[in-house]
């Protein structure tokens, strides 16, 4: 810039407002964006140099400047003033090269985020949080986490004044804003607590993270890799709030329920239910008892009505249910579980649904009998007055020109398959082996083989059993016929056993009005019979029965078997071991013969109903649970309840486990997902048996592959759970929660409440214990025992005991409990990484950003700077020049 131009914009300068001298000086030093006047404005350099290189730079300057100032000629006076201002010219040299600017300073902070996490998975809903209130009530997880966010507000407040900005986010399969005022119920099928955790670790304006801190019961399909805590900054901590309980709560739920899919009306539908003990520790499990006024209820869904209940007396004896059904058409039931009001389970059971389709069609009865006797006129007046049955009869002594009774005519007996197929139930009477040709015998054992056919004898004193010594259709007896049948002494008294109630037979009402569902055998107030004494019955030795044979009645007096029921292929085969049943009708008429037979036959004729069961009411077979987790215990059975199976005597069975959901993933082996296991042979006849551990979870398939009983496809549905199902492995992973803390320099935060409700026992504990002079070991065993800790789990049970010494080493002489109390409280954070959540804003380090935003602009290349070196040199150059003059 010239001298002419900066003499050109003096006068324009000087003629601005004189009230805004600012304008001069500004122009003068060169500034556009600052106010030189600005007192908050400072002056600094472009380049820094320490005070020391400034005290050199003036020495060097004046050694300079007196060396070349030494020997001229002149006054000294002169020479100094001379020198004075080439060394003042040099230094603004200096100074200049070092780049002057004026600063206005300004800087802008950024605060830090504090993030919480809030679980909002299903998992949040079981109830095994501990109550507020005094009563020994369970909350669910939702519940305390609201209330554990409300309890600490003036703590979320401080960690706002301390300039922390406070994030919510609600976490399960994705992560999303949310209100804490504002929570809803969680719905979350699962929890994704790596993916939350990596998405808390980025922040979108770049803010530091100081602390994050997650609600949760600790469940997670995702483990949480390494990778994901160097996302966060090494000064950023991770605290956690476990909630609900540590130990995961027992509760009883459906292990079994078996229910025909198929039944006729009028008949009686069993339904067996058997009960479970799940969660809670081993010993738990095997002390477990059902409260008292627990009961299963069968319910219509339809209408609502209650069709039947049972209470339950234990979890190891099965409970079945009945219902007689008289509207035709598939039904639909349901099975409840229900508690006395005084027992609160923490996991509901839900309903069992079933589906039942109920046949109307007549029963179609064929009944062959040697002569006219009593029983046979009875039952055939019965069977064909009967709406139900459609009856067709033959009594082998008629004449030919004898008209055979029945609702449906007959001139011969069947003489093919097809002619036998339309009957549901073949009676025979007291007729020889020899009155059938061996063509009509087979076609009626393979009828009651193949086509579920029931088969019903009633003994008699001429031809039945007797005459079927050694004939191929003594297959169809339930007993070996090893000689001469002898007479059970009279009087005979007959007595229903477990397995008639059981299957629901037997049953006989007093009178009509009374409800057959509720009916039991008629006995008197001193447990006599009710019904007439029976004169006449074959005696067999219970030990001559076939292995697949069950007894349904017995003489009272002697215990000798008098009706007995066995399977064979899919059809039942029941013997009635007397003829005398008419002699009920005494003073009663048809009102016991009449329950008494319809009942057996309709049982005979279940096989016929359920045929689309098909193997399994020849075989059963079963799963001790229908769905589990990866590594329980299956216990798998398989009862052959089939004599011509039982037949076939193997030492062993084999089941093979196949999962059919899911290709395999590359990392696991083949062979757990095709496991093969081979059930042992007991110590009853066709009962084999053996546990299976599956190790991957998904949906099994168990197939019993052993040539014998390949051909009825035996299979067995199994769906196993991973382990880290959250509905299914109920309780807190704490040791997963503080797994994480402690990754990440950080702390277990439990709640006031929570955190006195955890501390006070143990204290309280360990403080009776050393004033009592037991010593640490003897004090641990009764601590573990005391609250029933899960000893599989070495890492929560070491916790736990390091808990319990740290506070049973604590103590002092002469401490109260509450002394005592409030001091190991203080110092409980620091020893085991716990801590309260009150205190969060204690535990959280300050990270705020100051960011520095100065305005800056030069003036060593101003105007001052030009006319301050002008003058300068000027000064010396009019000096020199005097100086050589004088």
């Amino acid at each position: 810039m010239t001298v002419i131009n900066l003499l050109t914009h003096i006068p324009t300068t000087l003629a601005a407002d004189p009230q805004d001298s600012s304008g001069f000086w500004n122009w003068f030093f060169g500034l556009k964006k600052l106010d030189i006047t600005n007192p908050d404005n400072i002056i600094d350099w472009q380049y820094k140099l320490p005070a020391y290189m400034w005290i050199l730079i003036v020495i060097g300057i004046g050694l300079l400047v007196a060396l070349s100032y030494r020997h001229m000629l002149g006054r000294r006076a002169g020479r100094v003033s001379l020198a004075v201002t080439r060394s003042l010219i040099l230094l603004a040299i200096a100074i200049l090269l070092a780049r002057p600017i004026v600063v206005h300073p300004d800087t802008e902070e950024r605060k830090d985020r504090v993030r919480i996490l809030i679980d909002q998975s299903k998992s949040m809903t079981v109830l095994d949080a501990p109550s507020t209130s005094e009563k020994p009530t369970k909350i669910s997880r939702f519940d305390q986490m609201s209330r554990s966010i409300i309890d600490n507000r003036s703590m979320w407040t401080s960690l706002r004044a301390d300039a922390h900005e406070l994030e919510w986010f609600g976490f399960g399969e994705r992560v999303i804003e949310v209100d804490p005022e504002r929570l809803t119920t969680p719905i979350g099928e699962t929890t994704a607590m790596d993916s939350a955790l990596r998405r808390m670790a980025r922040s979108s304006d770049g803010a530091p993270i100081a602390a994050v801190v997650v609600f949760s019961d600790g469940h997670s399909k995702e483990s949480i890799r390494e990778s994901t805590f160097k996302l966060f900054d090494p000064r950023t901590r991770i605290f956690v709030v476990p909630l609900g309980s540590a130990v995961e709560p027992a509760y009883i739920d459906f292990a079994h329920i078996d229910a025909p899919p198929d039944a006729f009306v009028k008949d009686v539908v069993p339904i067996d239910v058997s009960l479970n003990q799940l969660g809670g520790s081993e010993e738990a499990r095997r002390n477990a008892r059902i409260p008292a006024g627990t009961f299963i209820r069968l319910v219509d869904k339809t209408t609502g009505k209650v069709l039947d209940e049972k209470p339950v007396k234990s979890l190891t004896d099965p409970v079945r249910l009945m219902h007689i059904p008289t509207v035709p058409g598939e039904v639909k039931w349901s099975v409840e579980l229900v508690f006395p009001d005084s027992y609160k389970q923490e996991k509901k059971v839900e309903p069992r649904e079933l589906a039942i389709n109920l046949d109307a069609r007549p029963l179609n009865v064929l009944y062959i009998d040697g002569y006219p006797r009593w029983e046979f006129r009875y039952i055939k007046n019965m069977i064909i007055r009967e709406s139900t049955i459609t009856a067709t009869t033959w009594l082998a002594s008629a004449d030919r020109e004898f008209a055979q009774e029945g609702n449906a005519r007959l001139d011969r007996l069947p003489q093919t398959k097809d002619e036998f197929k339309k009957y549901d139930i073949i009676i025979l009477g007291d007729i020889g082996a020899t009155y059938f040709s061996s063509t009509q015998l087979k076609l009626i054992q393979e009828h009651v083989d193949e086509n579920n056919a029931g088969l019903i004898w009633v003994a008699g004193e001429r031809h039945t059993p007797n005459s079927y010594t050694g004939h191929a259709f003594s297959a169809l007896l339930p007993m070996n016929l090893t000689g001469v049948i002898n007479r059970i002494p009279p009087p005979v008294k007959m007595k229903p056993t477990s397995s008639a109630q059981a299957l629901g037979v037997l049953r006989l009402r007093t009178d009509t009005e009374s409800n057959a569902a509720d009916a039991n055998w008629p006995t008197g107030p001193a447990g006599q019979n009710l019904l007439p004494d029976l004169e006449w019955a074959q005696a067999f030795d219970k030990k001559d029965l076939k292995p697949a044979t069950d007894v349904l009645a017995e003489d009272r007096n002697t215990s000798l078997p008098l009706i007995m029921r066995m399977q064979y292929g899919g059809g039942q085969v029941l013997y009635i071991a007397t003829d005398e049943t008419w002699r009920w009708r005494y003073a009663r008429g048809e009102l016991f013969p009449e329950q008494f037979w319809m009942q057996l036959f309709r049982l005979a004729a279940r096989g016929r109903a359920e045929k689309k069961r098909g193997a399994q009411n020849r075989v059963n077979f079963r799963l001790s649970h229908k769905k589990v987790r990866v590594g329980q215990n299956v216990s798998v059975r398989l009862e052959v309840l089939d004599q011509k199976l039982i037949r076939s005597t193997l030492s062993t069975v084999d089941v093979e486990f196949t999962r059919v959901t899911d290709d395999p993933p590359s990392n696991i082996k083949q062979d757990v997902y095709r496991q093969t296991i081979s059930l042992q042979s007991n110590s009853k006849p066709g009962l084999y048996q053996q546990d299976f551990i599956p190790r991957v979870p998904g949906k099994f398939i168990a197939r019993v592959i052993s040539p014998t009983y390949q051909s009825l496809s035996l299979e067995r549905e199994l769906v196993v759970e991973s382990i880290d199902d959250e509905m299914t492995v109920t309780y807190t992973k704490f040791d997963d929660l503080a797994d994480i803390a402690d990754r990440a320099n950080g702390r277990v935060l439990l709640n006031q409440k929570d955190f006195d409700t955890q501390l006070t026992p143990v204290l309280r504990e360990a403080y009776t214990a050393k004033n009592n002079g037991a010593d640490f070991d003897t004090f641990s065993e009764q601590y573990v025992t005391a609250f029933d800790l899960d000893t599989t789990n070495e890492v929560q049970l070491e916790r736990n005991k390091d808990l319990a010494r740290q506070a049973f080493d604590a103590q002092d002489d002469g401490q109260t409990l509450d002394e005592f109390r409030t001091k190991f409280a203080d110092n409980f954070g620091n020893t085991l990484g716990i801590g309260r959540l009150a205190n969060l804003n204690q535990y959280v380090d300050k990270l705020t950003e100051v960011t520095a935003n100065d305005v800056k602009e030069p003036i060593w290349n101003s105007r001052l700077a030009f006319f301050l070196i002008l003058l300068l040199i000027t000064g010396e150059w009019i000096g020199r020049k005097l100086l050589g003059l004088a």
